[in-house]
This record gives C-alpha cells, structure tokens and sequence, in this order.
C-alpha cells in the first residue's frame, strides 16, 4: 500500500486550497486550546486526547518525524503569539 502523502494529513480538517500541514497546525491549535483549564480529567478530555492522538497519527503517515516537528515548531510559534 502506497505511503500517504502530507496532503492525506489533514483532509478532514483543511479547507479548499489550504495547505494541510497549516490545516493540522489550526486543528490541533484549537483542541489544545480548548483543553486549557479543563483538569484533565472527564470524557471529555479523552475525547480531546483522541483528536490529538487521530492529528499525530495522520501527520506521522504523511510524512514521519520531520512533518511531526514541524506541525509541533508552528504550535510553539501560534502559543507565543497568542500569550
């Protein structure tokens, strides 16, 4: 079976024309933002651990640890400039 492309990763996610690294970069943004303060604990937070771990899994197919470090870099820079 063909190894998914970067495109793959985030087809859920990505809007017409985005780039889907970016579409992964704003879906994991928003989860991450949406579990500040929650406690960690409840259904809900296993919810959002599985988005997460479904976002990690689709970028990992798509392109491997480089993809995953860069999707994590362009997190760290979206948190800077949100805080």
């Amino acid at each position: 079976m063909p190894k998914p492309s970067a495109a793959s990763a985030s087809r859920s996610t990505a809007r017409v024309g985005e780039d889907p690294l970016a579409a992964a970069v704003r879906a994991l943004d928003a989860i991450l933002t949406a579990i500040e303060g929650q406690g960690g604990r409840g259904p809900a937070m296993a919810a959002y651990q599985a988005a997460i771990r479904r976002q990690g899994q689709a970028l990992a197919e798509a392109g491997g640890p480089e993809v995953m470090e860069h999707v994590l870099a362009q997190l760290v820079a979206v948190a800077r400039q949100s805080g």
